[in-house]
């Protein structure tokens, strides 16, 4: 049911996708799967950063990661970990979001994929944000997305892309960011992922727009 609410909120469908996280949830604590209910986290967090609202994911991945550590649990403790990186940096609370980084990147199993792909991205925008090394942030969101190129989830690749993206185009390589974006809108139709395809059409738009008052500004014959 959780798989499924993670499902439903890439196609829109919110209400119904938090209906199945609040079950799934509830279904496990009563039969006393305590862990794995606090571990569905990683699916409502997602479902609440796709609705457009970072809060109340920061508010639902919180609870569960400090559940988690509270019983010294690692697994599910650690993707939660990267999400909260994620979503406070996302609703603009960029020092605990690097400190949740670098609390995943603690926490990670080296074979944990994901996470070890979603750490790397977040901190990468961060560093960017800050107008930090890019050298730096190139790098790590690259290995982001070569993390996940060995995985079948065109979901994650493509969010991985988005975020290699967002970092190329902090450091002016608006043509390679342009092109990693309609990778990520490929990955994402493949899927029938409606709520991210749009969102990344929305930014090949606005880099296209850039891109024809950049050419327009700039004098003829140079």
């Amino acid at each position: 049911m959780s798989y499924l609410a993670e499902l439903e909120a890439l196609h829109g469908n919110f209400d119904r996708a938090r209906e199945l996280c609040r079950a799934s949830r509830e279904i496990l604590l009563d039969a006393g799967a305590e862990i794995q209910a606090h571990g569905t986290a990683s699916r409502a967090g997602p479902v609440e950063l796709l609705a457009g609202d970072p809060a109340a994911a920061v508010a639902r991945l919180r609870i569960d990661y400090e559940a988690l550590t509270e019983l010294n649990e690692i697994y599910f403790a650690c993707t939660l970990a990267a999400l909260l990186g994620e979503a406070l940096y996302v609703g603009g609370d960029y020092d605990e979001a690097a400190a949740f980084t670098r609390k995943a990147e603690e926490l990670a199993p080296e074979d944990d994929t994901w996470t070890q792909a979603a750490w790397r991205s977040t901190r990468a925008k961060l560093i960017a944000l800050s107008n930090g090394d890019g050298g730096e942030a190139l790098e790590l969101a690259r290995q982001g997305v070569e993390l996940l190129q060995t995985t079948d989830a065109p979901v994650w690749r493509a969010n991985a892309l988005c975020d290699y993206a967002t970092v190329l185009e902090a450091y002016g390589q608006t043509d390679e960011a342009q092109a990693t974006l309609e990778e990520a809108l490929s990955l994402y139709e493949s899927k029938a992922a409606s709520v991210p395809a749009e969102r990344t059409r929305m930014r090949l738009n606005q880099i296209g727009r850039g891109a024809v008052v950049a050419g327009a500004s700039t004098p003829r014959g140079r």
